[in-house]
């Protein structure tokens, strides 16, 4: 079974642009008697490709398969312009580690991720995400469902096309 997560547009379904942003999470700080407590809302859904990195700003196309027993999965999230790849800070913070997935509920990582280049300059990210039970399964896609409302992705199935 193959799922993608889509655009939502007023005409036929097409995958997201990448050039759609995650929207930012405000905070505030309290003050009192035990001092300062600072109270955030609920982070968003993001993606970044270092463990303590800054969100990725665009928005991957991401495409799901599933086993026909459902007991595993894989979920293939491409960026065709990631905004890493304009970074020339490497010296400073590192390298790309993998695909740091996060939410309130926690993160989900993948060290498996590509990088496409054309004519010798890097154009865009692959990143490979193996759900091996259905907890996970089930775990991805509560991130995703987080994600998709952040971002304006909605849900189509291939199986219904």
């Amino acid at each position: 079974m193959a799922l993608l997560f889509l655009a939502a547009t007023a005409a036929s379904p097409r995958p997201l642009h990448p050039s759609s942003y995650l929207r930012a999470t405000g905070s505030t700080t309290l003050r009192g008697f035990a001092g300062s407590i600072r109270s955030c809302a609920p982070p968003a859904a993001t993606l970044s490709f270092r463990q303590h990195g800054e969100p990725e700003a665009n928005v991957a196309d991401v495409a799901l398969t599933r086993s026909r027993d459902g007991s595993t999965g894989t979920a293939t999230f491409r960026f065709d312009r990631a905004s890493i790849l304009d970074l020339d800070d490497v010296w400073s913070n590192g390298l790309i580690t993998g695909l740091w997935l996060r939410d309130e509920e926690g993160h989900l990582c993948t060290t498996d991720v590509t990088v496409e280049f054309e004519r010798g300059k890097p154009r865009g990210v692959v990143a490979i995400l193996v759900l091996k039970s259905t907890e996970e399964w089930a775990r991805f896609m509560r991130y995703m469902k987080r994600y998709a409302e952040a971002n304006g992705l909605e849900f189509a199935s291939a199986i219904d096309r």
